[in-house]
């Protein structure tokens, strides 16, 4: 994939506040970390919307579910999800959308679970994970520790914002790079 990048990897800042709740009075985000409290679920995004993009990081979650998000609506936050959660050795990519509920008439996220993968072991909070996503058009790859994990199609969003998310507890990110891609070409 390297190939199809439009330009070297590159490292990116942080929104200075996360999507779901605003950031501490004055609080900016220097680097990509969040913190949540017990029953609290809050998202951290790039301020910039991406098409096609390799992502490379070291993502150390220490939360009952976390992971990556990407292809982010500024707006509602909805796009796709890959979530990790402690002690478990599953890997979920998730689709939510905002939809309207029929009863209520109430705005909300409609979820879709696209595909479920393995990792070698269940996971350990607070154990550094290598992660390398790739988006290009409607394929979709998560590989941790080198070992493709997902690998699917869905064209349901098409850009958007990438961040992370975690829920009751933190989630962080180092040596964050991403190169945007072109897509391959079929003569």
């Amino acid at each position: 994939w390297a190939e199809y990048e439009e330009h070297a990897p590159a490292p990116i800042p942080p929104m200075p506040e996360t999507l779901l709740r605003i950031a501490e009075p004055g609080g900016v985000h220097p680097a990509w970390s969040l913190q949540t409290e017990s029953g609290e679920m809050d998202l951290l995004a790039a301020p910039e919307p991406m098409t096609d993009f390799s992502l490379r990081t070291t993502l150390t979650l220490d939360a009952t579910a976390g992971g990556i998000a990407f292809r982010l609506d500024a707006d509602t936050g909805g796009g796709y999800f890959i979530e990790i959660a402690a002690g478990s050795d599953e890997v979920v990519l998730q689709r939510w959308l905002l939809t309207t509920e029929i009863r209520s008439g109430r705005r909300w996220f409609a979820y879709d679970e696209l595909q479920r993968g393995r990792l070698r072991a269940p996971f350990r909070a607070g154990a550094p994970l290598d992660l390398h996503l790739l988006v290009n058009g409607p394929y979709i790859e998560c590989s941790i520790a080198g070992e493709v994990v997902i690998a699917t199609l869905s064209a349901a969003r098409t850009e958007g914002r990438a961040g992370i998310w975690a829920d009751s507890g933190s989630a962080r990110l180092t040596d964050l790079t991403i190169a945007p891609l072109r897509r391959p070409e079929h003569h």
